[in-house]
């Protein structure tokens, strides 16, 4: 049998310091392979909740966000782009037309 390589403090908690408490004391029936019993666990669960997350954040750019943001860009922006570039246009063109009837007159 190894040393486990956890250090379990006995301060304030001496069971906390107990190298067997993961088999209740008793490590002729219970294993524990790693020699961390129970943070094994929640190290893989802490993995794969936090390899979980950027996918899920991936999937919901490429899959909501990207095409929220194409479809307004195509039915709302562009549309009320065309509508001030035109209305510029015209504005400027009736503005030159001004400019030439008084420079005529």
């Amino acid at each position: 049998m190894n040393r486990d390589t956890v250090a379990n403090d006995p301060v304030p908690n001496s069971a906390a310091a107990n190298p067997f408490a993961y088999v209740n004391d008793n490590p002729m029936t219970g294993t524990d392979p790693s020699g961390h019993g129970w943070f094994d666990w929640v190290g893989d669960a802490w993995n794969a909740a936090t390899s979980a997350v950027p996918q899920a954040a991936t999937w919901v750019n490429n899959n909501v966000i990207q095409p929220a943001v194409n479809w307004v860009d195509t039915n709302i922006v562009q549309p009320v782009v065309h509508v001030v570039q035109t209305v510029v246009n015209r504005v400027v063109d009736a503005y030159h037309a001004v400019t030439r009837w008084v420079r005529r007159t």
